[in-house]
């Protein structure tokens, strides 16, 4: 059982192994149902349809005009001399030490009341929640794009999961969430691009510091695109579902960058104030 900010709590169902057509039949009737029958919005109560996991009006708010944010790093920046409030500076961080992604979109802070919104997601096992947030962040995209400030993407991959931690969630919701949102922007999916090559403990309780030495080297590319779909020349879009410290994103962001990809934006549900 998780808990959010505002104290809601969400309960989890049981664990089950992600692929194979068992899990295969229950995600493909899970969608017919969700779609089929109307539900409840995650976040007031409202009644929401064709399995949104949102009501209109919530899925409204989320998606409001983006507050100003670094476009590097979606940090969000108190002030700016800009006149044009599409072209928000770079941040302070980013401007004396340039992570290795080029860009970065994301749709709210990390905070109440859409921290229930990933616990629902990554405990609860309601896997419409990564539909909406993919539709959602599709819809960020097309914002920054159409501001000029994100080039035309290749493809879309998901930060992967350690073996361990998806045989005991039975899914990666970044890979949920890349999958929708390669849907809503008709992008080919490259599931498997990226592989962990270690174990690591949470990051949740880490500092800084903490949080970049536990996941130094543990990103390469998987077996598979070593051998036949390396990324070289891409610009590849990098799913995760919440950017806290960027540590982890900024380590797998390297390795593409590695691989050979010519760029890399990250679309991340939310991210952390800092």
């Amino acid at each position: 059982m998780g808990a959010t900010a505002s104290g809601r709590a969400v309960r989890a169902s049981p664990p089950q192994t992600d692929g194979g057509p068992c899990t295969t039949w229950r995600r493909a009737l899970s969608i017919v149902l969700d779609t089929a029958l109307p539900s409840d919005c995650l976040l007031c109560g409202r009644m929401s349809h064709g399995g949104a996991a949102l009501c209109v009006r919530c899925h409204a708010g989320m998606i409001e005009p983006a507050p100003r944010r670094c476009p590097r790093c979606a940090a969000f920046v108190a002030s700016s001399s800009s006149a044009d409030a599409r072209r928000v500076p770079l941040c302070g961080r980013c401007q004396t030490a340039p992570p290795s992604y080029d860009a970065a979109v994301t749709l709210a802070d990390y905070a109440s009341p859409y921290d229930a919104l990933i616990l629902a997601l990554k405990f609860g096992r309601q896997l419409a929640v990564a539909n909406t947030l993919g539709a959602a962040l599709a819809e960020r995209v097309a914002e920054a794009r159409d501001a000029a400030r994100l080039p035309p993407v290749d493809c879309v991959a998901a930060v992967p999961l350690g073996p361990r931690r998806l045989f005991a969630r039975g899914f990666n919701q970044s890979e949920e969430l890349a999958r929708a949102l390669a849907r809503a922007l008709s992008l080919p999916r490259r599931r498997g691009l990226l592989a962990r090559q270690r174990e690591t403990p949470p990051q949740a309780r880490l500092t800084l510091a903490e949080r970049q030495r536990n996941v130094q080297g543990v990103f390469t590319l998987s077996r598979h695109a070593r051998a036949h779909d390396r990324p070289a020349g891409l610009h590849v879009m990098l799913v995760d579902d919440v950017m806290t410290s960027g540590a982890t994103l900024e380590a797998a962001a390297r390795t593409l960058k590695r691989a050979g990809a010519r760029a890399v934006t990250l679309a991340v549900a939310f991210r952390t104030r800092q």
